[in-house]
């Protein structure tokens, strides 16, 4: 297919898929978003595709994802050539349970990092959630989906339209006029909070019930200090007119250690060798009723992903030792009930 060829299907969304594929133009393996203009509703096209297209052709930035090559072809499938990563910030919370602060910390301050260059190029996202922060193979963040970004100067140029996912959304979304930058702020603030408790801070059913639970206060879990309690709270303020801006939450005193590593004073510590030893015990519980299960399939699924069938996944288990891999082939299936069951749904990327 146009010089790729289509090793796996990643992941699917509402409006498209997204596939591994291999490419002998950009020798390395890349993701294509494959978007179908026949069946995904005409305002989608007309609207937000358009604007998906110029933001990726516009932005350049370490930590969102780059466009490699568009194609649009005469039976009206869109193909989107963009950089593949390994896995995600919502995959990693739910195989540890959650990330340990420290850690969470320098990915946060990267994705603020990035967030900041699209509202100072007046452009929100407005669809921040954990599994469209992915995971590069250096161990640091890279912002993806642009598929609800729009382009926005902010307050007084406000926003009508209902997007993204409603558990990371900000409470005045659901009014008939937002502020698109102020809404992104919001949902930075929950995917922190999800990154080191390893839940969403606001979960209901229906969207009446979320918008009185999103004024009541939410809770914490024993382990996380006071500075990083003050932090979050920091940019879950209900008035968007005191919410800070991201830039104001990337000069927050709680990110000056972030800040110093990121910036080269202290190492950052790569995806593949990180160690969460602080697991649930839920997790050890499924991990030890799992075990027998995963020795008895071992063999088989070694040699499946080493035969070559998927050399992405292959060269990451060769590094990594399973950290990843094993668990995307083997466990997709218990990802996605934990996903139901501490994320209220098997939400669509």
């Amino acid at each position: 297919m146009l010089g790729f060829k289509v090793l796996c299907e990643l992941r699917r969304g509402s409006f498209g898929c997204v596939k591994l594929a291999e490419s002998d133009r950009h020798l390395r393996n890349v993701a294509i978003k494959v978007i179908d203009l026949k069946q995904i509703p005409s305002c989608f096209a007309a609207k937000h595709l358009p604007n998906e297209l110029a933001i990726l052709r516009t932005v350049k930035h370490p930590h969102i994802i780059e466009m490699l090559n568009l194609f649009e072809m005469p039976n009206r499938e869109v193909y989107i050539v963009m950089e593949a990563a390994p896995t995600d910030l919502l995959t990693m919370v739910l195989e540890f349970g959650r990330i340990p602060v420290r850690q969470a910390s320098i990915w946060f301050y990267q994705l603020l990092s990035a967030v900041d260059y699209l509202h100072q190029n007046d452009i929100a996202h407005r669809d921040l959630k954990l599994n469209n922060v992915l995971l590069a193979w250096n161990g640091e963040i890279k912002l993806t989906d642009f598929g609800f970004g729009c382009f926005s100067k902010g307050y007084p140029d406000l926003r009508s339209s209902l997007c993204g996912n409603k558990h990371y959304s900000a409470p005045e979304m659901h009014s008939k006029n937002y502020d698109a930058k102020k809404n992104d702020v919001w949902s930075l603030g929950v995917i922190f909070y999800g990154m080191i408790i390893g839940e969403l801070p606001f979960m209901r059913s229906t969207l009446e019930d979320l918008i009185k639970f999103q004024r009541i206060s939410f809770t914490y879990s024993d382990h996380v200090e006071e500075p990083c309690r003050a932090f979050i709270s920091y940019m879950l303020q209900g008035n968007p007119s005191t919410r800070p801006s991201v830039k104001e939450v990337l000069q927050h005193p709680f990110l000056e250690s972030a800040q110093e590593r990121c910036l080269g004073r202290f190492v950052v510590v790569p995806v593949l060798e990180l160690d969460f030893t602080s697991q649930t015990e839920e997790k050890k519980e499924e991990k030890e009723d799992g075990e027998k299960e995963e020795e008895k399939n071992e063999d088989e699924d070694e040699e499946e992903v080493i035969s070559g069938c998927c050399p992405f996944y292959a060269a990451f288990k060769k590094k990594a030792k399973a950290y990843v891999a094993a668990p995307i082939i083997r466990a997709a299936r218990k990802i996605r009930k934990r996903m139901k069951k501490i994320f209220g749904r098997d939400d669509p990327v």
